[in-house]
C-alpha cells in the first residue's frame, strides 16, 4: 500500500508539491517543448507561445528564444 501512495504522490500537480521547482530555466527556440522530468512524471507538451512556460509538475521553466539572440549568444562563447 505504501508504495501505491508514493506512487501517487509523485504524480501530484507542482501546486500540490507546495511550489518545489527545478533550477535553472530552459531557453529553447522551438514554440513547443516537452518535459518528463526524465520519466518522473507524466509526458506534458508547454506551449511558449507567450515567452515562457512551466511545468505543472516538476515547475521547470522553459523561456523562448529568439533564433538570432540564441545565436549570437552562441557566437560569443565560441
Amino acid at each position: 500500500m505504501a508504495d501505491i501512495v508514493r506512487a501517487l504522490f509523485l504524480y501530484r500537480p507542482r501546486s500540490v508539491l507546495g511550489g518545489k521547482t527545478m533550477g535553472d530555466t530552459i531557453k529553447s527556440t522551438d514554440n513547443i517543448v516537452s518535459c518528463s522530468n526524465n520519466g518522473q512524471h507524466p509526458l506534458i507538451y508547454i506551449n511558449l507561445k507567450s515567452g515562457t512556460g512551466r511545468c505543472q509538475y516538476c515547475g521547470q521553466k522553459f523561456e523562448k528564444v529568439s533564433l538570432e539572440s540564441h545565436a549570437a549568444k552562441q557566437a560569443s562563447n565560441a
